[in-house]
Formats: C-alpha cells, structure tokens, sequence
C-alpha cells in the first residue's frame, strides 16, 4: 500500500513519519483533554474511544512498515 491511499484510508497517516507522530500527538493530546474535561462524574463513550485507539495503531503500524523519515 502506498503512502497516498493509506492517508486516505486513515487521515492520520502525513507525508512522512514526522508528520504523522506529529498528527497521531496532537490527536492524542486533544483525547486527554477531553477525557480531563469530563472526568468528573460523566464518562466517555467507550466505542469512540477504541476507535480512535484503533485509527492510532493503524498509522502506528503503518510507520513501522514504511519508515520514511
């Protein structure tokens, strides 16, 4: 699969491996502070959450396999 189709399978996937750890921490940050913003006594839906734990690891996976720095 080449780097094209996979960003548009999975957005998170950039143009390089920079990019992508760059898009796949900004991501993450923005989940953390969701999950701070509503620790309170309100809870976030599970399904969402491992889906986006799913779309991580598959840009994850993906850089692993194509390394290109």
């Amino acid at each position: 699969m080449n780097r094209t189709l996979a960003h548009r399978l999975n957005p998170m996937i950039g143009n390089d491996t920079t990019e992508t750890l760059h898009n796949l921490t900004t991501l993450l940050h923005g989940h953390c502070m969701l999950i701070a913003d509503r620790s309170r006594g309100t809870t976030l839906d599970g399904e969402s959450t491992l889906y986006l734990l799913q779309a991580v690891s598959g840009a994850l996976s993906f850089e692993v396999d194509h390394p290109t720095v």
